[in-house]
């Protein structure tokens, strides 16, 4: 999947460079800018995320239940 994910950038510009009537411009740039964002994508996946402690639980009289 990551291994698509770096291709497509290439295979796009590739596309835009061989097509000329598709009246886009193939541009380095767009490459450079894609895989920086795959980067920091990936980059944020990974990263941990800080933990969300479960409220406590309140039983019937309104004290905290204590976890078996």
């Amino acid at each position: 999947m990551a291994a698509a994910a770096v291709a497509l950038p290439f295979a796009v510009e590739a596309t835009q460079y061989a097509v000329p009537w598709l009246l886009r411009a193939a541009d380095a740039q767009d490459i450079a800018s894609n895989l920086l964002g795959l980067a920091l994508g990936m980059t944020a996946l990974v990263l941990p995320c800080p933990a969300v402690s479960p409220q406590p639980q309140r039983t019937e009289r309104g004290g905290t239940a204590v976890p078996p």
